[in-house]
């Protein structure tokens, strides 16, 4: 075979490689309409994680309630304030925060986050899956917000650590246990 013929060989070689391995990828990104049962399950279980004051939806006043705890739970000297040593912890109970440096949320250049400044720091979640902005997650968005999740992480149906969500809203602990 000549120097010609092998690399034509090659190259189609690696074309077809590259077509299939991409044709898997989409293939197995894709998944079946889950059933009305099985959307219903769904939407439960987002309610029993997300519906913090039990008014069975899950609207802004739930991230509202989950601020408030948050913040009770962040400000160690109950001063009303979070300083900067309080706040760093808020990233380890709603990842939210994760992008978000102190100088970001004290908008008043006060030295301390008020709870108003912690609310109004968006959460990313809930912002993802209410895709019309109406403050409500409805049954659809929540649906497609957890195929949207697992879909992210083909063959992964828990946590990598194996923990719930609950943990956060239990009053969870900061990264010291």
């Amino acid at each position: 075979m000549t120097t010609k013929n092998t690399a034509v060989v090659l190259a189609l070689t690696a074309a077809c490689l590259l077509a299939g391995c991409a044709g898997n990828r989409s293939d197995r990104r894709e998944r079946p309409e889950p059933s009305p049962e099985r959307k219903a399950e769904i939407y439960q279980r987002f309610l029993t994680l997300q519906d913090t004051n039990g008014d069975g939806e899950v609207t802004c006043a739930d991230i509202q309630r989950e601020r408030v705890l948050l913040f009770g739970l962040l400000d160690a000297d109950d001063s009303k304030s979070l300083i900067r040593s309080e706040y760093r912890y808020a990233k380890f109970e709603d990842k939210s925060f994760l992008f978000h440096a102190f100088p970001d949320v004290d908008t008043d250049i006060s030295g301390g986050i008020s709870l108003a400044e912690l609310s109004a720091v968006s959460d990313s979640q809930f912002t993802a899956a209410d895709k019309d902005a109406n403050c409500i997650i409805s049954k659809e968005e929540a649906v497609a917000a957890a195929q949207d999740h697992f879909q992210s992480k083909p063959g992964s149906k828990k946590r990598p650590d194996g923990r719930s969500r609950e943990g956060r809203r239990g009053g969870g602990s900061g990264p010291d246990g």
